[in-house]
């Protein structure tokens, strides 16, 4: 192997290119993570990277690599939900869709009709 001096142009022939094919893959998966994200979505995505030089007793050093992504975290939007006791348990009563397109009073009338229905 031919003496090379560390540079940014030669990070990804460390450990016979898999620095290299690290950062590319974390790269890639930054960029496909932005894909169909909403414009209110501006929050940045974070590529580190991590070179080592430890010295050996041999006089060698030992050069590492490590490649970390941070994504942030995916969020829906928030649905509308009422607690509710029906039958003697405690539980959240959703509206259908979206809590703006179906009111929360008729997903509950809709729900105690359907409930009075059962008990016909």
């Amino acid at each position: 192997m031919a003496s090379q001096n560390i540079t940014c142009d030669t990070i990804g022939l460390l450990a016979q290119g898999e620095a290299g094919r690290m950062i590319n893959d974390a790269l890639r998966e930054a960029q496909e993570d932005m894909e169909g994200r909403t414009d209110a979505d501006k929050k940045p995505r974070k590529l580190t990277i991590t070179l080592t030089f430890t010295p050996m007793s041999s006089g060698a050093i030992d050069t590492g690599c490590k490649v970390k992504l941070d994504l942030p975290a995916r969020e829906a939007t928030n649905t509308i939900a009422q607690l509710r006791r029906q039958g003697g348990h405690l539980g959240l009563l959703f509206s259908d869709g979206a809590p703006e397109a179906t009111p929360l009073e008729a997903a509950i009338a809709k729900a105690q009709g359907a409930h009075q229905g059962e008990e016909e």
